[in-house]
């Protein structure tokens, strides 16, 4: 089982980077809950903060790790309300649409999402509370508060285009370089072009690994000029 929680925190801290991205996009498409997603969005920054600090201390410290068990059960629970802001905009888009067809049913079709607008603030003002306390308790414990630095949701900055890469401040991403060294320079490999890609959601680190690559001594030997690229399509996503 300890093995598992070491999983937990990069999983944490991936799942609530897409989460703040997420209620950024939906305060800017929704109207009833712009002051909910704003607070929440704000709490979510502040503990990520927190999760680097908790990765190292959940090994010996195991109010850490139930520390990270109740973030966990929060995120989840983050995640399934903005499931629900998300669904809740597009229906109402579609609702809109329809309702310029049959004027007759708009009083009705308009009177029932209030009651869900109540029910998912009062979701978001729960979690919120939830978050709040697990920023108290994080305190507590005395975590220490490291930001990434300028919110890469709020500022949508460019992903960095240099290969230059600080091996002291990363770390657990020795069997990665390892794997797509070994695929690039396998001397079985015929074709006369190969590319590797690295894909998955924000923040994973996959603009790092392909920095470590580019930055390997073998690579350096087997290759007379190295670049990588960055794409990024419409959903988001890298």
């Amino acid at each position: 089982m300890a093995g598992l929680h070491l999983y937990l925190t990069p999983i944490l801290n991936a799942t609530i980077t897409k989460l703040i991205s997420t209620a950024a996009d939906q305060i800017n498409l929704v109207v009833s809950w712009k002051k909910e997603l704003a607070g929440l969005q704000g709490r979510l920054i502040v503990i990520r903060a927190f999760l680097q600090d908790a990765e190292e201390r959940q090994v010996r410290d195991r109010a850490v790790k139930m520390w990270l068990e109740k973030l966990k059960d929060v995120v989840a629970d983050a995640d399934d309300v903005l499931d629900e802001v998300a669904y809740e905009s597009l229906k109402q888009k579609i609702e809109i649409r329809n309702q310029m067809k049959r004027k007759v049913r708009y009083f009705f079709s308009l009177s029932n999402p209030l009651i869900f607008q109540r029910k998912v603030a009062k979701k978001i003002k729960n979690i919120i509370t939830t978050v709040d306390g697990i920023h108290r308790e994080a305190q507590g414990f005395g975590l220490q508060f490291r930001p990434l630095g300028p919110n890469p949701e709020c500022r949508r900055r460019s992903p960095q285009t240099h290969s230059f890469c600080d091996v002291s401040h990363t770390v657990g991403r020795d069997d990665d370089v390892s794997r797509v060294v070994e695929l690039l320079t396998d001397s079985t490999n015929q074709l006369p072009l190969c590319v590797i890609s690295i894909v998955g959601m924000g923040g994973l680190g996959k603009t790092t690994l392909a920095q470590f690559v580019c930055n390997n001594e073998s690579i350096k030997k087997y290759f007379a000029k190295m670049t990588y690229g960055t794409w990024k399509g419409k959903s988001g996503k890298n």
